[in-house]
C-alpha cells in the first residue's frame, strides 16, 4: 500500500508486520526514484518479561530464595510477583509454605497480559550434588527432619550459587575434608585468614540426632554448640562418635564416598546444585 505525502512528493510503503522481526524502511521521492533513503526497523511482540533463573531451583520447607526479572520494550519496568506454592514479596523472595510443586510468576504493570513464569519442586530431603572436576562428584543427602535450620541454609546457600569456586582449605588425614570459605576464592591456602570467612551472618546452633559416622556432613563452628554456623561444613572420613551432639550433623554423603577420600586440601568446588530426591 502507498501513500503520497504534501507537495513534495515523497511516498512510502506502508506494510504492517505479522511476526517479529527485523526489516528494512524504505522511502523514496516519486519523482526521483534515485533518491531514497532506508532504515532497519526491529519489530518485537511488544512487552517481554523475563525470570531469572529459568527455571526455579529444588528447595527445602524452611529454604528462601529471590528471583529477579526484568520486562523489556517499554520505559515502564516495574512488574508485580505472584506465587503458588508459597509466597513471594515484590522484592522476589521467595519462602515455600510446605513440600510440593511451586510457581513463581511475574507480572509486567505496562502490560498486564505480558508474564513470565518458572516452576520447581520443595521436597522435604533434598540433595546436593557437588562437582569437583577432575576428582569427580558426590552426592549429598540431607535430613530435614534432624535439622530443619541448618539444612534450609545449606540448600539457601547452594541455591545462590555460593559455595561454586570455593576451595577445600582443610584436610585432616582419617578425619575430615572441610570447605566452604569465600575467602578461599581471592586469598591463598597460605593466607592466616583461611579458614575464618563464611556469609556474613551466623545461625543458631542445632541439637541434631544424626551421628558422626563416616562421611556425615556436619556444619563447622568456632567452638562446640556455638551459634557461630554460617556457610563452612566438614565430611568425615571415619566414624568420629566423640563429636557426636557437639556439632550439627545435617547430612550424609550418599553417592561418589571413594571422590570423597581423594579430596585433599586445595581441591575446588566447581559447582553444586540441589536435587529432588
Amino acid at each position: 500500500m502507498e501513500r503520497q505525502r504534501g507537495h513534495d512528493h515523497q511516498w512510502w510503503s506502508l506494510h504492517r508486520p505479522t511476526t517479529p522481526g527485523n526489516y528494512t524502511v524504505r522511502a523514496q521521492f516519486a519523482g526521483a526514484p534515485g533518491i531514497n533513503a532506508t532504515a532497519n526497523v526491529a519489530v518485537t511482540d511488544g512487552v517481554t518479561v523475563r525470570i531469572t533463573p529459568g527455571a526455579g531451583p529444588v528447595m527445602a520447607p524452611q529454604s528462601r530464595f529471590t528471583f529477579s526479572a526484568d520486562v523489556q520494550n517499554t520505559s515502564n519496568r516495574r512488574l508485580s510477583w505472584e506465587a503458588t506454592g508459597g509466597t513471594i514479596d515484590q522484592d522476589g523472595l521467595f519462602r515455600p509454605a510446605g513440600v510440593g510443586a511451586y510457581t513463581v510468576t511475574a507480572r509486567s504493570e505496562a502490560d498486564n497480559s505480558k508474564l513470565a513464569t518458572v516452576n520447581g519442586v520443595i521436597v522435604a530431603n533434598p540433595r546436593v550434588r557437588m562437582n569437583f572436576g577432575t576428582r569427580g562428584e558426590i552426592v549429598m543427602s540431607l535430613d530435614t527432619s534432624a535439622a530443619p535450620n541448618t539444612v534450609a541454609n545449606f540448600v539457601d546457600l547452594v541455591n545462590q550459587q555460593f559455595y561454586n569456586g570455593i576451595i577445600l582449605h582443610r584436610y585432616e588425614v582419617g578425619f575430615v575434608i572441610q570447605g566452604g570459605d569465600p575467602l578461599t576464592k581471592t586469598l591463598p591456602l597460605t593466607d592466616p585468614r583461611i579458614g575464618t570467612g563464611g556469609p556474613g551472618y551466623t545461625i543458631p546452633f542445632e541439637a541434631s540426632p544424626l551421628r558422626h559416622n563416616q562421611y556425615a556432613v556436619a556444619m563447622a563452628l568456632n567452638s562446640v554448640r556455638s551459634d557461630t554456623a554460617g556457610s563452612q561444613f566438614y565430611i568425615t572420613l571415619e566414624p568420629e562418635p566423640g563429636l557426636d551432639d557437639d556439632y550439627c550433623v545435617f547430612g550424609n554423603v550418599t553417592s561418589g564416598q571413594a571422590v570423597v577420600d581423594a579430596l585433599r586440601r586445595g581441591d575446588t568446588i566447581v559447582s553444586a546444585v540441589t536435587e529432588a530426591p
